[in-house]
């Protein structure tokens, strides 16, 4: 009889410390998928300004190439009426 007891607080103590395991497994797994969408966020962060600033720049090529253009305009405007 003491035998039998013995070896049910056994195996109660490996399931408590199974389920133990388990839920730390399951933070860790849950720590890690945060830092993986911390890290995705920043990626398409840094992505969202790279893209961001390439249409700034095309913007601002546009603006001078328009700028060019109506001074060129301008210009040849003058030289007819001269």
């Amino acid at each position: 009889m003491h035998t039998k007891y013995t070896f049910n607080l056994h195996e109660e103590k490996k399931k408590r410390t199974a389920e133990k395991s388990k839920e730390k497994d399951t933070e860790k797994r849950k720590e890690i998928a945060a830092a993986a969408a911390a890290a995705t966020a920043t990626v398409t962060a840094t992505a969202a300004a790279a893209a961001a600033a390439t249409a700034a720049a095309a913007a601002a090529a546009a603006t001078t190439t328009t700028a060019a253009a109506a001074t060129t305009a301008a210009a040849a405007a003058a030289t007819r009426w001269q």
